[in-house]
């Protein structure tokens, strides 16, 4: 049964200690509760992946049409580099969780892939648009490129 059954058909717990403490909607909570405790891994693993993929998305967009952006996001993207080195590091421990509790499909990430190619993608770009320069976002790039490559590294050693 769905921990949201009792409260859409109005059914009370069957002991009385639910009645002692608040009753119905105390009943809700608790179930409430105890659905984000049992799913809090899945949560968190569904919220970081949303949070890796968007900020990579949002980097290469700002990278290669700068000029169709705003002028503060490569800040934004500057400015949340350090938070998203946090987030990437967790999400890829929630997935070698995932993966060891055999409950994830996929074999590996497509960020790290994704992210060596972007890198690489500019380098070479760099080299050849001569209106481009090396700027902050650049070295966010290689920064978080890096990082990615590393933490999967380190990942692949600690689940072989």
């Amino acid at each position: 049964m769905a921990w949201w059954t009792h409260i859409l058909f109005a059914q009370r717990e069957k002991d009385s200690s639910s009645r002692r403490k608040g009753g119905f909607f105390n009943t809700g909570y608790s179930k409430f509760k105890k659905y984000i405790k049992k799913k809090s891994i899945d949560i968190l693993y569904i919220l970081f992946s949303i949070f890796t993929y968007l900020y990579l998305a949002v980097s290469v967009f700002t990278f290669f049409f700068h000029t169709f952006v705003p002028d503060s996001l490569p800040f934004a993207i500057e400015a949340l580099s350090d938070p998203y080195l946090g987030a990437l590091g967790i999400y890829i421990v929630i997935h070698g969780i995932e993966k060891k509790r055999r409950k994830t499909k996929s074999k590996g990430q497509l960020f790290v892939p994704l992210w060596t190619l972007f890198f690489i993608i500019a380098s070479v770009f760099l080299y050849f648009v001569p209106d481009q320069t090396l700027d902050t976002l650049y070295k966010t790039v290689v920064t978080n490129a890096f990082a990615a490559i590393i933490l999967r590294v380190g990942m692949l050693l600690r689940y072989l």
